[in-house]
């Protein structure tokens, strides 16, 4: 495994680095498996470093200056560390298993923001490697895969203050508020490779695939004080996984067993972004996320340049 603290520093070598942490926990797995036994509930902390490189070609599609097209470049890593634990009927729970995961992921987006109205969008695939240890020592490791697409529209609405465009939040010269609602539309499909380990275990391929739809609600205010605009922001957001379909192949009893989760999830995140000039962005955040068996609990530090070509805060890539 790679030291996550080592390929951070080379993130910030790059373009717009963001950190994300989180702590997260999920209940036991609802499934078909027969016999009263569930897959264990998970405990994780993660990792995640993102970096990404845009390009503002506005000028090569004869768009208006009210509008601007921006495509770009992401990378992602992660790394994570998560506890495998079996509830049983009355008995404590307890940890069966450690798993480390390290995954990469490497998308293509954009942003067009024409006005009030912004989109974004991201394609992409990741890859990455686990290794997990039972609870008598014996260890293996797995490769794992996926993909995902994800979309997003929204209009910036003017509560007070300066009416919104495009270039407001750089030449802002009132105090200001606005309110953001968007949707959003996701696909995501992931695998994890089945193997043995050490102890001679045979593990099955495990898959997960699901649509995501939500909408969410931003409300911000742009405050220019000494040359620089402090963007204070909370958000609230619901998304609804469809067809969702989880499921684990098990070697010992020859099937493929489904699992099941709750599949509404909402989220509230708040922050402050202070952006300087029409250059550089910083950021700060924390955020909760859950649903009727999972939370989500973290904090993300965002750096922004704009070196090869302007990019605003709306064009950027999704989270």
């Amino acid at each position: 495994m790679a030291d996550p603290f080592e390929s951070l520093l080379l993130m910030f070598l790059l373009l717009d680095p963001q950190v994300t942490y989180h702590s997260s926990s999920h209940d036991p797995w609802r499934s078909n498996i027969n016999a009263g036994f569930a897959p264990a509930a998970q405990e994780t902390d993660t990792i995640t470093a993102m970096t990404w490189a845009a390009q503002d070609v506005s000028k090569y599609f004869g768009l208006s200056a009210n509008e601007q097209l921006v495509v770009g470049v992401q990378y992602t890593r992660s790394w994570s560390d998560t506890d495998h634990i079996l509830h049983f009927p009355g008995a404590a729970p307890f940890v069966v298993a450690r798993q480390d995961t390290d995954e990469n992921s490497l998308g293509v987006n954009f942003g067009y923001v024409n006005g009030a109205w912004h989109a974004t969008g991201v394609v992409g695939y990741k890859w990455g490697e686990a290794h997990l240890t039972d609870i008598v020592g014996d260890s293996g490791s797995f490769d794992t895969d996926g993909f995902f697409a994800a979309t997003e529209i929204g209009r910036v609405f003017t509560l007070s203050g300066e009416g919104y465009t495009s270039k407001t939040p750089q030449t802002v010269t009132t105090s200001s508020v606005y309110l953001d609602p968007a949707v959003r539309i996701a696909r995501i499909d992931s695998s994890a490779d089945a193997y043995v380990d050490s102890g001679g275990f045979a593990y099955g391929e495990e898959e997960q695939s699901y649509w995501s739809l939500g909408a969410s609600l931003r409300l911000f205010a742009l405050l220019p004080r000494d040359g620089v605009v402090y963007n204070p922001f909370v958000k609230v957001s619901i998304d609804q996984l469809v067809d969702y379909k989880g499921t684990i192949d098990s070697v010992a009893a020859g099937q493929t067993f489904n699992v099941f989760q709750d599949e509404t999830f909402g989220k509230v995140e708040a922050g402050l972004n202070v952006l300087i000039g029409d250059s550089a962005m910083l950021g700060v955040s924390g955020f909760y996320s859950g649903s009727g068996d999972s939370e989500d609990a973290g904090a993300r530090a965002i750096l922004q340049f704009d070196l090869f070509g302007h990019h605003r805060a709306e064009a950027a890539p999704l989270k």
